[in-house]
């Protein structure tokens, strides 16, 4: 019988900036060798918080306290890691921790290539690892030319692709136990499994442990030896199997199963006249010198033609690769076709003056998909829509912010947060709120619930619909998901790989 290597013993850990808030609650979790066992919970739970507290990872938190304990065994001796010295800490981090986040282009120096990141990490482990073995990593992390990819930065590479890159680092530090949040949030369904595989080999062939924090429990379970479900900071239940899950009659853990509700759609005709029209719009990436031999152009999409109607929701639909979240950022005007216009209101952009730019960029919004790299980390929800209404010239005071925010089921003290302070499902509102406050006629949603729970994707769901309803702007909703594009869309497209 396999012996625990990670253990959480009555573990607390409150936030006491301001009002004294608990985030976790007299936790008792072992983590036995060779075992992975899933973190499964609704956004804000604590699961995230779980795993950084292994690490002792607080620093966007500001002040807090912790009670009881976090172990780890190394051979016969059971390691204190909180609370501890820092050195102890650091030792664990470096020997026998690894944390692989869920937001994955934020951990990346984009200024490095891959080599120096994986050298870097190496180094501070102080583990000696040879160029060849770099390779070998990255091979079995599912990457056939590694040598190329070693030479490359972040930015030329996919989601998924870099989500391997984050478990090789993992490897290159020679970790024991993986603490892995979120990783197939935002990917395709094709990718995800694959990814929950790669994960499922790398810890039988490197003999490792994991916690896995993830919301989607259909998908996860099947890789799993045990399931941990988190509610309010507290284990409200640990089973082996999904099937022993199903038989609770906890309406929480039911929710997190198939959902809380519907998605409600009002039906309304969208109004006869475009508001924005593509036309025969085509878009390739030119290879450069960065790219270490590599020549010709890369073709994301080619002649696409769509008629955007006034008040109408449009859907994209495609894989990850197939060209979506670019063909979104020409639209919106952040980033140039290489052929085709753009046409908004009968006039096309590359038309126009620069005060009719201006107004273009004001009534065409776009919400990202990675909500942490859209929002500046060292600002308050408060000085990051204050700084929207100065730039558009619209009056605003504190109890227009309070009632504002309201508005998308946001408390009022979010307004003194900053983003690292916030779950999943409030950064998603504040993104739409932001995007909001410009009065747009077209929002463009970038796989905006790629990374949410199935309750909370129906939540902001119907959040968005019912904003719809009441301001009738256009929407192009971009996602991978084919049954929720039919369910909510006027229209859909396609995009092949």
């Amino acid at each position: 019988m396999s012996e625990p290597i990670l253990r959480y013993r009555a573990f607390s850990l409150t936030l006491t900036s301001g009002e004294p808030k608990r985030l976790l609650q007299e936790l008792d979790l072992q983590l036995k060798e060779s075992e992975t066992v899933a973190l499964i919970g609704r956004s804000g739970s604590g699961k995230t918080m779980m795993l950084r507290s292994a690490m002792s990872l607080y620093e966007d938190l500001g002040k807090y306290d912790t009670s009881g304990s976090i172990d780890y065994r190394d051979g016969e001796n059971w390691i204190r890691i909180v609370p501890s010295l820092h050195g102890t800490r650091a030792r664990a981090r470096k020997e026998s921790l690894a944390f692989i986040p869920q937001q994955s282009q934020q951990v990346l120096n984009p200024g490095l290539r891959i080599y120096r990141q994986m050298r870097n990490a190496a180094l501070s482990a102080q583990n000696p690892v040879s160029e060849d073995q770099f390779e070998n990593i990255l091979k079995d992390v599912g990457f056939k030319d590694a040598e190329s990819a070693l030479k490359k930065y972040p930015h030329q590479f996919s989601g998924g692709q870099i989500q391997r890159i984050l478990i090789a680092l993992a490897l290159v530090r020679n970790a024991k136990i993986l603490l892995v949040d979120e990783p197939t949030s935002n990917l395709d369904e094709a990718l995800k499994k694959d990814i929950l595989e790669l994960l499922d080999s790398i810890k039988q062939k490197y003999k490792l442990s994991m916690l896995l924090v993830s919301h989607e429990l259909e998908l996860t379970a099947g890789f799993c030896d045990r399931i941990v479900v988190i509610q309010e900071g507290r284990i409200l239940e640990i089973a082996d199997s999904i099937d022993e899950l199903r038989m609770k009659s906890s309406v929480y853990i039911q929710n997190l199963l198939q959902g809380s509700g519907q998605i409600r759609r009002n039906a309304q005709e969208p109004e006869d006249s475009p508001v924005l029209e593509v036309v025969n719009l085509s878009k390739s990436f030119r290879s450069s010198r960065w790219d270490e031999g590599n020549s010709g152009n890369h073709l994301v999409f080619k002649d696409i033609n769509i008629s955007l109607l006034d008040g109408e929701i449009l859907s994209i639909v495609g894989e990850s690769g197939s060209g979506k979240t670019s063909l979104a950022k020409v639209i919106a005007g952040l980033m140039p076709a290489d052929h085709g216009k753009i046409i908004y209101k009968s006039m096309s952009l590359d038309e126009m003056k620069p005060e009719e730019f201006s107004v273009f960029r004001k009534s065409v919004q776009m919400i990202f998909q990675d909500a942490l790299a859209s929002l500046p980390p060292n600002l308050t929800v408060s000085e990051i829509l204050s700084e929207v209404c100065r730039f558009h010239n619209k009056k605003f005071d504190r109890e227009y912010l309070i009632a504002y925010v309201r508005r998308f089921g946001l408390e009022d003290d979010i307004l003194e947060r900053r983003i690292a302070q916030m779950s999943g499902g409030q950064r998603q509102r504040l993104l739409i709120a932001r995007a909001l406050l410009t009065n747009p006629k077209v929002l463009i949603c970038d796989e905006i619930v790629s990374s949410l729970d199935p309750e909370l994707k129906q939540e902001i769901i119907n959040l968005m619909l019912e904003l719809h309803d009441e301001y009738r702007f256009a929407i192009i909703f971009i996602t991978h998901e084919l049954s929720l594009a039919r369910m909510i869309s006027d229209r859909l497209i396609q995009l092949d790989s």
